[in-house]
């Protein structure tokens, strides 16, 4: 997680502010707390003369060895920066501790595994809707074995956009741009798969969900223009409703 850390000193003291993903954090230490202000009026002239009239000592000779740092625990500069990296370290803490984390179906694309739908069939389009201005068109067609296996759920990006049952398709729209979509088995929560679409501006994607209910199987694919057209032709419109 990246965030940005900006101090300022005013006669109240130093103020440290933390932003990190649209949140702000503000914290203030007193100047008493650790520095001195800088002097101003007579008394300030005063010391500056006289620190201008006093001789300065001959400084002690330093033992040899580690060269020791120019700022000294008394030094000013040092205090301040201990302060600034205190700030720090507590605006960060509270920001790393609301990292949020991703459920694996949501990162794959699916929505609620709570979600019920219930799923009719109905008379096929006349032909493929195009897609709206600025956005492409997806169909996903459900093929089904002897047996019809119930609903079958279909997501994107975390949300569930349709619902399909028997030789069913439905069809939705999505924004260009990268996408995952997924489709699994209502009844059966260890049936699915999932995939990634790029989608473009104008165009329309077709997908099948394949079911063979004697062996538990299921499989999403992509298939070309040609294809999806041709299954269309002998499917039937999904209309889907979600249980209460």
């Amino acid at each position: 997680m990246r965030f940005a850390l900006q101090s300022h000193e005013s006669e109240n003291g130093l103020t440290c502010t933390c932003k990190s993903s649209g949140q702000e954090l503000s914290m203030t230490t007193s100047a008493g707390a650790g520095w001195t202000a800088k002097p101003d009026g007579p008394a300030a002239v005063d010391r500056t003369q006289r620190a201008k009239n006093t001789k300065p000592e001959e400084p002690a000779e330093r033992p040899r060895g580690r060269r020791r740092s120019h700022l000294t625990k008394k030094d000013p500069r040092r205090r301040r920066m201990r302060k600034i990296m205190l700030l720090l370290l507590l605006c960060a803490a509270p920001l790393y501790g609301q990292s949020a984390t991703t459920d694996f179906r949501t990162g794959a694309g699916c929505g609620p595994r709570k979600a019920q739908y219930e799923v009719t069939l109905s008379d096929p389009d006349k032909g493929v809707t195009a897609p709206s201005p600025g956005k492409a068109r997806v169909y996903v067609i459900e093929i089904v074995g002897t047996n019809n296996p119930g609903v079958t759920r279909v997501g994107v990006d975390g949300n569930w956009v349709g619902a399909n049952t028997g030789n069913g398709y439905l069809s939705f729209e999505v924004d260009p741009g990268s996408h995952n979509i997924c489709a699994d088995w209502q009844s059966i929560k260890q049936a699915g798969g999932a995939m990634v679409m790029r989608a473009e501006v104008g165009r329309t994607y077709y997908f099948v969900v394949g079911v063979v209910v004697q062996v538990l199987d299921f499989s999403l694919t992509e298939v070309d223009e040609a294809e999806g057209q041709w299954l269309l032709s002998i499917s039937q419109k999904s209309v889907w409703t979600q249980k209460k």
